[in-house]
């Protein structure tokens, strides 16, 4: 018997779990199903975020989004987030609301996906030769008014090395969170960010743990 060499065989290919396809239907249904944002309870969110309109149409509202399943079903209004990649919505990403303290979170985790992720991002802008990442939809934002960067939201900084990266990029700038493991994920994922001969910038907020925070508080000067 001839000793098989790895690079004869075709990479193996898994099938596509019949959950992960009910996943993405599921998520497709309440993206339709979901209103525009401005005026909505997840507009004063963002704008207690330090925020302001107009917001991209990733972004949505749905006054009553499902979380959970059976005995654990629970209804919360949401913000919803597209996550795309170039054939469209695969999924979402639900940030759940307390309507009486928008700023409170209704359970420790809001945030919660639904779909398979994949290469997908929430796609805030149109990327140029420049592109942002950050972990989250109230950074990316926050970068963008800030820097004036094209940014996506990852929807978890370990997604870092997944997110696929058009081809006409030449800049990745990541904005980063403080911290040992945001560093170690970065870290992990800079082989994939620097392919094709990209640069790779990381900008850090000097004095605060995320880029959200360091805007709230650059506005709250600028308004004193």
């Amino acid at each position: 018997m001839r000793r098989r060499k790895l690079h004869d065989a075709e990479p193996l290919t898994m099938p596509r779990p019949k959950a992960a396809a009910d996943h993405r239907a599921l998520a497709l249904r309440l993206w339709k199903a979901s209103q525009p944002i401005a005026g909505s309870p997840a507009a004063d969110y963002l704008a207690a975020r330090g925020l302001p309109p107009p917001y991209p149409r990733c972004l949505r509202y749905n006054p009553r989004t499902i979380v959970g399943a059976g005995e654990r079903r629970r209804f919360f209004p949401a913000m919803i987030a597209a996550v795309e990649n170039d054939l469209g919505v695969v999924a979402v990403q639900r940030t759940c609301l307390d309507l009486a303290d928008i700023l409170h979170k209704p359970m420790p985790k809001p945030k919660i996906a639904l779909g398979l992720l994949g290469d997908a991002a929430i796609r805030l802008a149109p990327a140029g030769e420049e592109l942002g990442l950050a972990e989250g939809i109230e950074d990316a934002l926050s970068a963008m008014a800030w820097f004036g960067t094209p940014t996506w939201a990852l929807g978890g900084v370990e997604r870092l090395g997944l997110v696929a990266i058009p081809e006409r990029v030449k800049r990745i700038i990541v904005y980063g969170d403080r911290g040992a493991a945001a560093a170690a994920m970065l870290k992990k994922a800079r082989p994939h960010l620097t392919a094709n001969g990209r640069e790779l910038v990381l900008r850090l907020p000097e004095r605060h743990a995320d880029w959200n925070d360091a805007w709230r508080v650059r506005r709250a000067a600028e308004a004193a």
